[in-house]
């Protein structure tokens, strides 16, 4: 796979482990990347990935937030809150809508992306 493809999914696999343990951040990278099979490449796009994530996910959650409909963002299963903070980084509320809508929760959706 790609090398974006293959960090998306390693960030996404980082916020897990986040969830599981909340003391996990920056720091721990490099020990959680050790154990990750993702290629070089990918590790390090995962990591920009992640600095930027990390630094704003209280407004990640406030943009998806609104794009939940009749739901709350922690009431979601850990990795379908990670897919969407993952996306919702860099992603307009448009772009976002979309992806939520994507998912396997068809009520997810709050209104149309166009």
């Amino acid at each position: 796979m790609g090398k974006r493809r293959d960090g998306r999914e390693a960030a996404i696999q980082f916020l897990f482990s986040r969830d599981i343990n909340k003391d996990l951040g920056p720091d721990d990278f490099d020990t959680f990347f050790s154990l990750c099979i993702a290629p070089a490449g990918a590790r390090k796009f995962a990591k920009e990935l992640l600095t930027g994530m990390l630094d704003n996910l209280e407004e990640i959650d406030t943009k998806l937030e609104p794009e939940l409909e009749n739901f709350e963002l922690k009431r979601l299963s850990t990795i379908d809150r990670n897919v969407l903070q993952n996306e919702g980084q860099t992603r307009s509320s448009a772009s976002l809508a979309a992806t939520t809508n994507r998912t396997r929760y068809g009520w997810i959706i709050q209104k149309d992306p166009q």
